[in-house]
């Protein structure tokens, strides 16, 4: 036995001695020295010397470990608290009871144990069941369990009221069963109750008087037979016996089993209910992965809704959905991707994605990127050719590929993830005939194991796209030596006048739509619908009511209808914003939008463009989120929340 266990041992030995829980120390001392003169075995020789010191070293050990507490008083101890005092005595009671089917359940008087202050006293009508729900049930917790009228209490451990109170309770009500004509008395009183046949219940009844381990299965799973069975026969049992006035001690044990088991009926029963309900709940969360948006953080899991508009999360615990989302995201023996992918972006945001959908969200992704990458870039490089500049980024292509690859990283993270080889072509191996498969497998450059550079699995070349930007341009715009020519014949004509860029457009369009008009003619009067698509004015307003449609939808999800924009964003600042001081508050918020109209006006020209979903805008508010200058804020949900909002609002201010 090791020195801690040897303190432990003479203080558990002078407590139940004394019958107190706390001993002074000079006390323990003097009797711990007696076993130093009593040993034989040389177990004590490390005390010997140094006694007190000694001693005190394994007694700290012990306080630290929650074995025991120490009181002291200008720096000497002054007591020792045996905290397991009670436990062990409690426990010796209970091992009388399973020794004895008579032997009745330990009280206060017959375990000789003053409760005051140290137990916690449970009503067994309002508190038991909440007690046994309890997931952290300290087994070396205290209590006293509270019965109606003159049934006595109960004693007892969290350990014992976990482990053993079920089976030691149906023990009893199999005596109360074999006792006199009980049995007799509980089938005719059940018969006329329970929508069973007589035989089912006069099977119950002898399995219950026969066999109590049987039937603690019965009770922890509950059925429609079980259920109502033990709920009547508690009922009966505690009516007829709980206005006896001539109580025997068992009649009060009886009546203490009875009220025991019922509650415990109940207590199953319920959470068989609430593991269903929470297994129903779990199986839509998987449905509801496999529909749009696909991609989904922890946040939106949390906040997914049933048919009835009621929030999933009702109906489970965070912790079972943590455990729930562990389960999914571990891939089975003989699988090599998991049900649930969980990825991580470059803003270190993290979805979850049914591994169904990795491949038509890829797929769509990368043409949606396609369209709006296009776009921009042809604007873009239409206005420098309109001004006669050619920049690196159309003459190089590696700096367009790495612009590209930014542009991706900033404004769509997720996709930037999911063009990862290893995840499309395990993807696309377990199911290559699934839809846009083949699509999919094509970024793959499987020989060498990667994928095929961004520009050609967004199918964006660059020499295709300046190219392109050219054709869309009148000859004389992007070729220099032609545009001069024909502003110099230009000059000339309008009579030595000076002739601005504005002018040159208006002159183009004019021509443009007089050969329209001939072709119109030619062909029987029909209006040409080119005509409007190629008018840069009637784009410019297009563009603009698209702008403006998309803004107000996101608007709508984002924020909801009548909700005003700036009170939602007081509202949100004040859960992410730590600062008591009103002017630095103020600053740090200013900060915040500061950073944000900074980061958007980098992108206005392709937003305008191409009007931002509500994907966009999260990932950009994500984006913001993981900027350096906003670290030290620690509530980066509700931060993120408000930078989604404050976008809109920056968005709502550049539409006419």
């Amino acid at each position: 036995m090791n020195p801690t266990e040897l303190v432990y041992a003479v203080l558990k030995k002078i407590t139940h001695k004394n019958r107190t829980h706390v001993v002074p120390f000079h006390e323990y001392m003097n009797y711990f020295k007696l076993y130093i003169e009593q040993d034989n075995t040389g177990k004590f020789d490390l005390f010997t010397s140094n006694t007190q010191d000694a001693v005190t070293a394994q007694l700290f050990i012990l306080e630290e470990k929650g074995r025991c507490e120490i009181t002291s008083r200008m720096d000497r101890i002054e007591s020792i608290i045996f905290t397991e005092y009670f436990q062990n005595i409690l426990l010796s009671e209970y091992q009388k009871v399973e020794r004895s089917n008579e032997e009745p359940f330990p009280t206060e008087k017959s375990s000789g144990i003053d409760t005051l202050g140290i137990f916690q006293s449970i009503d067994v009508k309002n508190d038991f069941l909440e007690l046994l729900a309890k997931d952290d049930l300290n087994s070396a917790n205290l209590y006293k369990i509270n019965f109606p009228g003159d049934i006595n209490e109960i004693l007892i451990t969290g350990k014992i009221l976990k482990d053993r109170l079920l089976i030691l309770s149906l023990q009893r009500i199999k005596e109360y069963l074999n006792s006199k004509n009980n049995s007799n008395y509980l089938f005719r009183k059940l018969c006329p109750v329970l929508k069973q046949t007589e035989q089912s219940i006069l099977d119950s009844l002898n399995k219950a008087r026969n066999s109590p381990t049987q039937m603690v299965q019965q009770i922890e799973s509950p059925s429609e037979v079980t259920f109502p069975f033990w709920a009547q026969v508690s009922n009966f049992i505690i009516k007829e016996l709980k206005e006896k006035n001539d109580k025997l001690a068992r009649d009060n044990t009886f009546c203490q089993a009875a009220y025991l088991i019922g509650f415990y009926n109940i207590f199953y029963r319920d959470r068989m209910h609430k593991d269903k309900e929470r297994s129903t709940a779990l199986a839509s969360l998987g449905t509801r992965l496999r529909k749009p948006p696909y991609a989904f953080s922890l946040l939106d899991i949390m906040s997914f809704k049933d048919g009835r508009n009621r929030l999933l999360d009702n109906k489970y615990s965070k912790e079972h959905l943590i455990e729930y989302l562990e389960e999914k995201t571990t891939p089975a023996a003989d699988e090599l991707l998991p049900e649930v992918i969980r990825i991580r972006t470059v803003n270190r945001k993290e979805y979850y994605l049914h591994r169904e959908i990795i491949v038509p969200l890829c797929y769509k992704k990368v043409n949606d990127a396609h369209d709006h990458y296009r776009n921009i870039y042809l604007d873009d490089w239409q206005d420098e050719l309109k001004n006669f500049k050619t920049s690196k980024l159309m003459q190089e292509d590696d700096l367009f590929l790495t612009d590209l690859e930014n542009r991706i990283k900033g404004e769509d993270p997720l996709l930037y993830s999911l063009l990862n080889y290893d995840l499309l072509y395990l993807v696309v191996m377990k199911s290559p005939n699934a839809p846009m498969a083949d699509d999919v497998k094509s970024y793959l450059n499987i020989p060498h194991k990667g994928l095929y550079p961004l520009d050609e699995i967004l199918r964006l070349k660059r020499k295709d796209l300046l190219v392109e930007a050219r054709r869309i341009l009148p000859f004389w715009r992007s070729v220099p030596v032609v545009s001069h020519v024909v502003i110099f014949f230009m000059k000339a004509f309008s009579g030595g006048k000076k002739t601005n860029n504005a002018q040159g457009e208006k002159f183009d369009r004019n021509t443009h739509k007089k050969n329209i008009n001939k072709k119109n003619i030619k062909s029987g009067g029909e209006s040409n619908p080119e005509s409007v698509s190629n008018d840069p004015r009637k784009q410019a307003i297009a563009r603009q009511e698209r702008f403006k449609k998309q803004v107000f939808k996101l608007k709508k999800e984002l924020v909801g209808e009548g909700v005003n924009v700036d009170t939602r964003l007081f509202e949100l600042s004040e859960k992410w914003n730590p600062l008591f001081d009103l002017k630095a508050k103020e600053d740090l918020v200013e900060d915040v939008n500061c950073l944000a109209r900074d980061y958007l006006r980098a992108l206005k020209k392709g937003l305008l463009i191409s009007p931002p979903d509500i994907e966009r805008i999260r990932n950009m508010a994500g984006t913001l989120v993981a900027n350096k200058a906003l670290s030290k804020i620690k509530k980066k949900e509700e931060l993120e929340r408000y930078l989604e909002i404050y976008l809109i609002k920056l968005l709502q201010q550049n539409v006419k």
